[in-house]
């Protein structure tokens, strides 16, 4: 099938059948030859030409597939409404010039899906249905209107013919002109497939276009020309009157482009005679007779115009045909040009393309499904050492100098493509075309190139190689740190070490078990202690990490000087790493006292200098330089020919070279080793080092100094060295030489070499087994290339990184070499080195490297907050079955003779958890019976055959260790699979599970302890809801018992009066066991020690102890802990050693419980006691107060009457100083009466205040205004209140007279026009009530006491009141539960603000 999409089928095929199509005699030919041309486009189409009746649209089939419409045949078919009106109006109303239109009919009569309908001429229809609905786009459209037209076209002419005189049924005859012009046009139209289909390039085919015009029309001219704006620009000119040019410009209105473009982007314009034509007075007409024009468009926009032209007339008009072909022609160019067009930006993206990826440093590519390279960057090029140009269409087999590497990246390319899944590729090789081996890490993408044309895979490649090597140096970094002797040790937040290793418990002279467990300070002296917890933790938790050097102790005591360093770790243990430095010490100090000798030794050293003048050959020679070669400075002349003359004529060419070298730049100075003649006429050999010191403007050196330096006696050694190389024969490293050839030729071999790689000596020097062919082919390339390495640096001895060498059965050995350089006349001739076999160091490195990065894993599981412990026991199985290389690892707890399985991973049958088996029966019995791991690496012979657990388990290896909690056996951890194993477990491999077993008794020792603390949690709340004394201490005796499992335990409280302690709260194991409880008395007893000085003692055989209240106590173990003043709380056990430091430290948290809760209960007596004491003198106080105000008042109202009625009969007989002293004596009785009034208000505020409601606040503001009415009009005051002063709930009467009061206060204290305004807000939970005035105000300092009762601030001279009027204020503001406080300022005023608690349950 030919579709759409592909441009509607092969253009020369599409072309032949339209040409015949266009040379249709009958109507049948024209269906037939239209139905085999709509058969090229679309996938079974079906195709038939209809008569259209606009009577009752309807359509009837004609020609080939029935009769024609005008003989009355075929079945009419109802068409849809929409497309009627399409057809009427694109048919019948269509101008005759232009294209038909094609209609859609989406539910078409008959079995096709979709069917498109195109007129043809005013009454008939092409119909073309198709089943495939997505076969119909813009392209299908566009080929079904122009198959359409060429229809039209044939169909017009068999019209024509049959209404000629004479026309029969019978197809007509063409003449011979006829069949010369179909035979041209046919040839035209191929040769215009042919130029389509040619692959030139734009200019070339267009201009082969221009020129089949010209030829096909009989024209002389043929002229692309491009409109631009109002001016037209002769692209592409083939002109056979050599009269036009490309590149002419001209106004859009004198050439034909104007006329052309005015009919349509798709028509066609011809005129075979311009003069006899509407185009006559056109200014083009003067020079062109015949045209024939057609639009051209590119990308919908309209281009310009394909013109061809002569200037004289045409003798034929122009045809259909050529105005189809013309239109043909401009259709082709529109499509070079814009492919043109298309490639011209392609090349610019694929320009800035490469612009972008050549800065890139990755390796960037796109090959096709072939392995062809469609892209690259400079990074690929430069890696296969050739250009972009070369390499794209290429593959990297034509460039790849491995073909394995071509043939593995085509693998990959392959995978990409047919999976359609990126691929990531870690590490890859790619050998560079100067020979050096890379590694990349690539990731290829599939994508589909924009051209369409298949699939291809898009890769990025980054070279890693200098991050592998250091990778690799970090690795052997890690291992020569895991291989050195250099202590590690963790330990946990506490200060306990929860793992050592050997070199770091050597330090001390400890087994790492004996101090598992303990803490730090055992091993550091107390001094050292107080230094390190006052200097280096206060650091270490600022800067995270601490260094330096520490002075720890000897399990003998003695002193020991280390270098530690500390690490923090997030749960607040410690990494410590620490080394021995006591020999180090007195190294250093030998060192430094050579060293002073080693200076004195190189003052001393005879050093020949030379200063050499490059401009006179002069050169300054010192002493020594002449000494050495048994001359004075008098003898020799300072010249270079001087040195020239005494150099030996077998080394001048050497030393030549090596000078000019460094003259000319190239090295970074002269070094060379030559002889000398001395003065006695012997050779002395020197090194002649140099370098050039000044240079002139334009860079030429014109000065050098250099040394001589004596090697004769080094060279001396060489020799002796090389002579003595058999010595090492003796010892267990092998000694080789070879020459400097292809393979290294094995020159010497020590005997030893038959041991370690067996080899015979005489196999190797044979020349048949280079040493080259010893090492194994991955280290081979970089052994090589680091011995060319050092061969061209001119080193004198070089060491490898361990490599690998095979023997001579096949086995792999890993070597530690030493390589000495032997060189004559400065050329490389021989290698002299010993191997040192390191095969099993290199085996215990891997195995300790793997052994740190299980500990690594160890403390990310136990760190891992966010698992629980079933959690992180499951993970610790796991890593342990992966680590040891065993299918199966188990938690087991041991309880009543009984195995029972608490956690598995593995798939044994009976190993999974829940699983119980009788001890009897199971490893584990043999386990807990080690005090180290046990291990079986074959159970059959190891004589397990016949053991009850091989029977039951089936285990051919096993390793386990036993699990300790609390001093007791809590279970065991183990691993093991069916088969036996091939190498016994190693060190490092029991060292792991002992650290797994100690991880897990640490972690369930942990975890026992959490849920006690939790516990005692729960009993501290009910002890703090609890005040009585009794209840207390027998909570805390039952909290023992049931929380710390520790069920004798008893409280003697202390008996203030009796000065003893006596029982009080007891268990009843306690009973059982003590028939009497004692009472322990000051010195007769270890309880009364602990209670006296206030310290916890504990005991693991209270027999032993002096000092003990009963010396046939049944107890045994004993902790006593004081409860303060209160008494002891002490738990005993008839076992010795039964209480470990964690019940030490869990008794002591339930004591300090016990104790708080006591120290509570006490405090809360003694409050209570002291509340009734001062609520009963409360009462006392305010009954005094009230008869006492009461009892005044009478004698003070019968003076002041007394003197007021002495005043009225005798006030004619007083003089005035007598009315004075009554007016005072009256005036004093008034204040004394308002005093006790006063003093009698304060008193009532408790006692005979009201009951507390509701109260709108506006209502008191208001009452308070109406009381204070009189003293407002006196003063002429303002006083103003919130419109919304809120709801309280208190006493009316007392809050009118407290703001009564601070209102008054604020009239009172105000010098004019007092002004009082009272505001409320809500702050904080709280209503705020604020009295401000604009008075006099006050000292900040003073208003503290000025709630204080008769506190006055001023005479009564000044302002008249008792001074008590504020104390009954804050009386009043006390009882309603709130808070009265003054804010003033001396000058400007004084606010008092009162708050009141804003809900509704709390009084104001």
């Amino acid at each position: 099938m030919v579709s759409a999409h592909s441009s509607c089928g092969p253009p020369g095929r599409l072309l032949d059948l339209s040409a015949q199509l266009s040379r249709a005699a009958t109507t049948e030919s024209a269906v037939a030859r239209t139905t085999a041309l709509a058969e090229a486009v679309f996938d079974q189409p079906e195709v038939s030409v209809c008569a259209y009746d606009a009577g009752d649209d309807t359509v009837t089939a004609v020609g080939a597939a029935a009769p024609d419409a005008s003989r009355g045949g075929g079945t009419p078919a109802r068409i849809p409404e929409s497309v009627v009106e399409h057809l009427a109006h694109r048919g019948g109303d269509r101008p005759a010039d232009e294209t038909p239109a094609a209609t859609v009919d989406t539910e078409p009569q008959g079995s096709t899906g979709t069917a498109m309908l195109v007129p043809v001429g005013r009454n008939r229809v092409l119909r073309i249905g198709v089943r495939d609905p997505s076969e119909i786009d813009e392209a299908a459209t566009s080929a079904v209107e122009g198959i359409a037209a060429v229809l039209e076209t044939a169909l017009a002419r068999v019209d024509r013919d049959r209404s000629r005189p004479g026309a029969g049924d019978d197809p007509p005859m063409l003449s011979e002109e006829a069949e010369d012009r179909a035979d041209a046009d046919t040839a035209a139209l191929r040769r215009l497939n042919e130029l389509a289909a040619d692959a030139a390039g734009c200019e070339e085919t267009i201009e082969q276009l221009l020129s089949l015009g010209c030829d096909h029309f009989g024209l002389e001219t043929g002229i692309l020309t491009r409109v631009d704006g109002d001016e037209c620009v002769a692209r592409t000119v083939v002109d056979a009157t050599e009269t036009h040019e490309a590149g002419a410009v001209s106004d859009l209105g004198e050439p034909m482009s104007q006329v052309t473009l005015e009919v349509g982007e798709t028509e066609a314009v011809a005129v075979a005679d311009v003069a006899e034509s509407t185009r006559r007075d056109h200014p083009v007409a003067e020079g062109v007779r015949a045209y024939i024009a057609a639009p051209v468009v590119v990308d919908d926009e309209t281009y310009g115009t394909v013109t061809f032209s002569m200037g004289k007339p045409r003798e034929d008009p122009f045809r259909q045909a050529e105005l189809e072909f013309v239109r043909l022609l401009a259709q082709l160019i529109s499509t070079e040009l814009r492919l043109h067009r298309t490639e011209r930006v392609a090349r610019g993206n694929r320009d800035r393309t490469h612009q972008i990826i050549d800065m890139l440093p990755q390796l960037v590519f796109s090959k096709d499904e072939s392995g062809e390279f469609l892209l690259v960057n400079e990074a690929v090029a430069d890696a296969y050492g050739t250009t972009i140009d070369d390499l794209e269409g290429s593959t990297d087999a034509d460039f790849a100098d491995s073909p394995e590497e071509a043939e593995q990246f085509r693998a990959d390319d392959r995978a990409v493509i047919e999976s359609g899944d990126p691929k990531h590729i870690p590490e890859e090789r790619l050998t560079t075309a100067d020979g050096e081996r890379r590694i990349l890490e690539t990731t290829k993408i599939p994508y589909e190139p924009i051209d369409g044309d298949g699939s291809a895979v898009l890769g990025v490649s980054t070279d890693i190689t200098e991050f592998k090597q250091r990778e690799r140096e970090l690795e052997r970094q890690s291992a020569a740190m895991e291989a050195s002797m250099d202590g590690i040790s963790i330990l946990d937040a506490d200060g306990e070490y929860v793992y050592m290793n050997r070199a770091h418990a050597a330090v001390f002279d400890y087994e790492p078990e004996e101090l598992i467990g303990c803490s730090w300070r055992r091993i550091y002296p107390e001094d050292e202690i107080e230094r390190i917890e006052r200097d280096v933790f206060p650091e270490l938790e600022r800067e995270g990490e601490w260094r330096g050097e520490t002075v720890g102790k000897l399990s003998d005591g003695r002193a020991v000087q280390q270098e530690i360093t500390l690490s923090l770790l997030d749960d607040g243990g410690l990494i410590c790493t620490n080394r021995d430095i006591t020999d180090r010490r007195r190294r250093e100090e030998d060192l430094r006292t050579l060293t002073e000798r080693l200076d004195l030794a190189i003052e001393g050293a005879d050093l020949g200098v030379w200063d050499w003048d490059l401009e006179t050959d002069e050169v300054a020679f010192n002493e020594e330089w002449a000494t050495m070669l048994g001359l004075s400075l008098d003898e020799i002349e300072p010249t270079l020919e001087t040195w020239e003359q005494r150099v030996h004529p077998a080394d001048m060419g050497s030393v030549e070279t090596a000078l000019e070298a460094h003259l000319t730049g190239e090295t970074e100075r002269y070094d060379c080793e030559h002889r000398m003649r001395t003065a006695s006429g012997d050779w002395k050999w020197i090194r002649d080092v140099g370098e050039v010191v000044e240079r002139d403007g334009d860079g030429n050196p014109t000065r050098a100094v250099g040394i001589h330096l004596d090697i004769s006696e080094q060279r001396e050694s060489r020799r002796a060295l090389e002579e003595e190389r058999d010595m090492f024969a003796q010892g267990p490293a092998v000694v080789f030489k070879w020459r400097n050839d292809d393979g290294w030729p094995v020159e010497y071999v020590s005997d030893n070499v038959t041991k370690t790689f067996g080899y015979t000596p005489e196999d190797l020097q044979s020349g048949e087994v280079p040493y080259a062919t010893l090492i194994h082919d991955q280290d081979a390339a970089r052994v090589s290339e680091e011995v060319a390495k050092h061969g061209r640096e001119d080193v004198e001895r070089f060491s490898h990184d361990p490599y690998r060498m095979v023997t001579k059965s096949g086995d792999v050995r890993w070597v530690q070499d030493n390589t000495k350089v032997i060189r004559e006349d400065g050329e490389v001739t021989y290698y002299l080195g010993y191997l040192t076999d390191i095969t099993e160091r290199k085996r215990l490195e891997d195995s300790l490297r793997e052994s740190k990065e299980a500990h690594r894993e160890i403390t990310a599981i136990g760190s891992d907050t966010d698992r629980d412990f079933g959690a992180k026991v499951e993970a610790i199985l796991e890593l342990g079955c992966d680590r040891l290389g065993l299918p199966y690892g188990f938690l087991n707890r041991i309880d009543d003779d009984t195995q029972h399985v608490i956690e598995a991973s593995g798939t044994h049958p009976t190993l999974q958890a829940g699983e119980s088996a009788p001890l009897s029966k199971a490893y584990c019995r043999r386990t807990i019976e080690c005090d180290e791991v046990l291990n079986v690496q074959d159970a059959i012979d190891e004589g397990w055959g016949d053991d009850p657990a091989y029977e039951e388990f089936g285990l051919g290896c096993y390793i386990g260790g036993k699990i300790i909690v609390e001093g007791e056996v809590y279970g065991t951890l183990c691993f093991g699979d069916e088969a036996s194993r091939a190498h016994a477990f190693d060190e490092t491999e029991r060292g792991f599970v002992e650290l797994l077993v100690q991880w897990i008794s640490y972690e369930l020792r942990s975890d026992t302890v959490k849920q006690k603390l939790r516990q005692l949690n729960e009993t501290a709340q009910r002890l703090m809801t609890n005040t009585d004394a009794a209840e207390l201490a027998s909570i805390g005796t039952e909290s023992a018992t049931s929380v710390l499992e520790m069920p004798m335990t008893c409280i003697w409280r202390y008996d203030e009066q009796a000065d003893a302690l006596v029982p009080g709260a007891m268990t009843e194991e306690v009973a059982r066991v003590l028939d009497e409880q004692p009472t322990f008395e000051p010195g007769n007893s270890l309880a009364w020690q602990a209670f006296e000085d206030g310290s916890t003692r504990a005991y693991d055989d209270v027999q032993t102890v002096e000092g003990r209240y009963n010396e046939e106590t049944p107890v045994r173990s004993e902790i006593i802990v004081p409860l303060g003043e209160h008494g002891v709380l002490i738990s005993g056990s008839t076992q010795q050693h039964a209480f470990t430091d964690t019940d030490r430290s869990l008794l002591e948290v339930l004591a300090a419980t016990v104790e708080e809760a006591l120290n509570r209960a006490k405090r809360e007596q003694d409050l209570r006691e002291t509340r009734e004491r001062l609520e009963q003198s409360n009462q006392e106080l305010e009954q005094f107060a009230y008869a006492a105000s009461h009892d005044l008042q009478e004698p003070l109202r019968t003076v002041s009457s007394y003197l007021t009625l002495l005043e009225r009969r005798y006030g004619e007989s007083l003089d005035d100083e007598a009315m004075e002293f009554v007016e005072i004596a009256v005036d004093g009785a008034d204040r004394m009466r308002e005093m006790i009034q006063a003093l009698l208000e304060y008193s009532r505020v408790e006692r005979r205040g009201g009951a507390f409601e509701p109260i709108e606040m506006s209502d008191v503001f208001q009452q308070v205004t109406q009381n204070l009415e009189v003293t407002i009009d006196e003063r002429e005051a303002t006083v103003v209140s919130p419109d919304s002063a809120g709801t309280v709930v208190g006493d009316e009467s007392q809050l009118v007279q407290l703001f009564q009061n601070l209102v008054e206060n604020g009239i009172k204290y105000s010098e004019t026009d007092p002004r009082v305004e009272i505001s409320m807000q809500h702050r904080d939970g709280i209503v705020e009530y604020a009295i401000a005035d604009e008075g006099i105000g006050m000292d900040p300092e003073q208003s503290d006491g000025i709630f204080e009762v008769f506190q006055r601030l001023h005479t009564r001279a000044e302002f008249d009141g008792t001074g008590i009027g504020l104390s009954i204020c804050r009386k009043i503001v006390d009882r309603h539960e709130g808070d009265i406080r003054v804010e003033s300022t001396p000058g400007v005023g004084s606010t008092f603000v009162v708050t009141v608690p804003a809900d509704g349950e709390t009084r104001v």
